[in-house]
């Protein structure tokens, strides 16, 4: 394993992928760690460095990363911890889901890093905001969350999942084809269907990634359901939304 996986950060999201108990105390320790150092304060959003002064950089703050710990706070049963209330604003105030439909996002945080933002927002920071947000309880979704969820729902499907939305023929992300675990910040068609249907969604759209469950993914030679169904019960588990709709696609 590369030394850039044995980071707090990423043990986070993997204890948090393996369903560790929030009552643990290392996992709580951990957690404080992580809104002490990375956290922009002003901001609410995640940094991959530290200020000078205590918190995450404001400057260093990316999406995919504020997503990934939002998500794992809110696994750790920090939902009612302000500074993660403070998160979800952030996801809800800042995260865009632009198609080159227009000119870029200006001010911050859009212009400090043109790959997370620019005239087409990265796929990544979209997905690990969903996934964030598929955590919190329906019940206790506010309207503001509610519609970024419709934006960033109808922005993957706009994609059909993988595909380059201006031209469908094209596979905008062949990546996400071969299936794998832990993503840490990446991703694949499978955690992607399984965040869209855990928030309600099923749509045509998604029908093509679906597909992949037939061998049509690169080198994949067994279906998501069959995979899943195999997998150690961690796996299994995160993905249990969508084998109903896995079977009856096949």
């Amino acid at each position: 394993m590369r030394s850039k996986y044995k980071g707090t950060v990423w043990n986070m999201i993997l204890l948090a992928e393996l369903g560790a108990s929030p009552e643990d105390e290392q996992i709580q320790k951990a957690s404080d760690f992580v809104l002490d150092w990375s956290q922009d304060a002003r901001s609410g959003g995640f940094a991959y460095l530290p200020a000078s002064d205590g918190g995450g950089d404001h400057n260093k703050v990316i999406p995919c990363l504020t997503g990934n710990m939002l998500w794992s706070l809110l696994r750790f049963g920090r939902f009612n911890d302000p500074r993660v209330q403070q998160a979800i604003q952030w996801v809800t105030t800042y995260q865009r889901f632009d198609d080159k439909g227009g000119p870029a996002p200006i001010g911050w945080p859009y212009e400090i890093r043109e790959k997370c933002w620019g005239r087409h927002t990265c796929h990544l920071g979209v997905v690990k905001a969903l996934k964030a947000l598929a955590e919190i309880p329906a019940e206790k979704r506010t309207s503001e969350q509610n519609q970024t969820i419709e934006a960033g729902a109808e922005f993957m499907l706009r994609h059909h999942i993988y595909r380059k939305s201006h031209n469908l023929a094209k596979v905008g992300l062949p990546q996400w084809q071969n299936f794998g675990f832990p993503h840490f910040w990446g991703s694949d068609a499978l955690e992607i269907l399984d965040i869209l249907t855990r928030l309600g969604y099923w749509d045509s759209r998604m029908q093509e990634a679906l597909d992949l469950d037939r061998g049509g993914g690169q080198g994949q030679q067994v279906g998501y359901a069959e995979s899943i169904k195999s997998a150690p019960i961690h796996v299994g588990s995160r993905h249990a939304s969508i084998l109903p709709i896995l079977e009856k696609s096949c």
